[in-house]
């Protein structure tokens, strides 16, 4: 056999590989078991009728209160609880001024749903991978009712 001489060309693979492998464990690191936290938050959808607040309101406290990802058809929690208000809308009147009007049969509803997730500087990311922040547009679906828009208003970690 010949004299097995290292190159230039070996020592640059050898460090692209342990590059990347010190990246992978860096970049990784978080998703340990130990760092998976209960994270709570509220999501409000507006200008939804009555039949949607009473399917929402079925679900609390009983099988068919999971939340899935709209998207990926993954499970991203639990409804724990349903609140809902009147709908309001503002109509400028002749002096153009803006009146508040409540709108018969429409609701705002603010839902709070728990998920296991993880921390990460200023965001959290739900059971289901997606990126949950104050102001975040979340879709999601449950046994009978379908989210097309949803904000994210509150977050608690427990």
């Amino acid at each position: 056999m010949k004299d097995k001489k290292i190159n230039f060309v070996d020592i640059m693979i050898v460090g692209i590989i342990l590059a990347v492998l010190i990246f992978v464990i860096l970049r990784d690191g978080d998703n340990s078991v130990e760092n998976i936290k209960t994270i709570q938050y509220t999501v409000r959808i507006k200008d939804v009728r009555h039949y949607t607040v009473d399917a929402l309101n079925k679900q609390i406290n009983n099988s068919f209160a999971d939340v899935y990802d709209s998207e990926t058809n993954t499970l991203i929690g639990k409804i724990l609880s349903v609140n809902e208000m009147p709908f309001v809308n503002y109509e400028s009147n002749l002096e153009y001024e803006l009146i508040p009007m409540e709108i018969p049969d429409r609701y705002v509803v603010d839902i709070t749903i728990e998920t296991q997730g993880r921390e990460k500087e200023n965001i959290f990311i739900d059971a289901a991978g997606t990126e949950i922040y104050v102001g975040a547009n979340i879709e999601w679906y449950t046994k009978w009712v379908q989210i097309y828009s949803s904000q994210v208003i509150d977050i608690e970690v427990l």
